[in-house]
């Protein structure tokens, strides 16, 4: 199956809720809030404590930054600048193969050339195995893995990198296929089949890629409430995560 890519006409939210469309840009009256879902949450880090608020221990490389008032104090972010999070994989196992990713971040500069910006890592730093989301040159979202020569990556222009996203990235394993979708934005921006990379005993890095005993592909700028789930959201789940802050973007 190919890629599929969705105009910016086409990437309109589907909240349900009330709003205003202006052109291509949909606003809101009253975002959707309620509770996140913490069925299959098999990671999340706040960044307010010792250790994962699901339990797995943290690992720092480098000086890693926090950031005091990214969403008005609703949250706590962290600035790796070179720096990275690592996570064990306790409670982690799970081998259905269906992932759903989270994050929110914000770009401190535009990646240039051929760089990497990796702001989730998952994946066997020993084996020098490793799947990431990256911001790219062009405005883009790329999902790469070592193991899979076939990257998925968004158009060009797909979000704005210097402001607050949120990222999502699903994978759902079927009988004979995997497919990976990445959405910016509680809207559907990438869709592919893939080589099933996200595995059970894979470590989770925050702030870059890490392996072979080195921190790669840095992120430089902030990264807030990274989430891992072992199985697909909904779209409502997904909305309420997107709406989680009252942010709408």
């Amino acid at each position: 199956m190919s890629n599929i890519y969705l105009s910016p006409a086409q990437r309109l939210p589907k909240t349900g809720s009330p709003g205003l469309l202006f052109g291509n840009i949909f606003v809101p009256l009253v975002p959707p809030r309620g509770p996140v879902s913490s069925e299959g949450l098999i990671f999340y880090d706040s960044f307010t404590n010792d250790t994962a608020d699901t339990g797995q221990a943290r690992t720092v490389m480098g000086d890693m930054q926090i950031a005091t008032d990214p969403f008005s104090g609703l949250s706590t972010a962290v600035a790796p600048g070179g720096s990275l999070f690592m996570y064990s994989t306790s409670g982690m196992a799970d081998n259905t193969g269906n992932r759903t990713i989270s994050v929110w971040v914000k770009g401190g500069s535009l990646p240039s050339g051929t760089e990497w910006r990796a702001f989730f890592c998952a994946g066997q730093p020993l084996a020098g195995l490793h799947t990431t989301l990256n911001f790219r040159t062009g405005n883009k979202v790329v999902f790469s893995a070592a193991i899979d020569p076939l990257m998925l990556e968004t158009p060009e222009n797909a979000l704005n990198q210097l402001a607050w996203n949120h990222i999502m990235l699903t994978q759902e394993t079927g009988a004979s296929s995997v497919t990976v979708s990445i959405y910016i934005n509680n809207v559907l921006a990438a869709s592919g089949e893939r080589a099933l990379t996200i595995v059970a005993g894979d470590n989770i890095s925050i702030g870059g890629g890490y392996w072979r005993s080195a921190v790669q592909d840095a992120f430089i700028g902030t990264i807030m409430a990274p989430r891992m789930y072992n199985r697909v959201l909904t779209e409502a789940e997904r909305t309420m995560l997107y709406h989680e802050f009252g942010r709408t973007v």
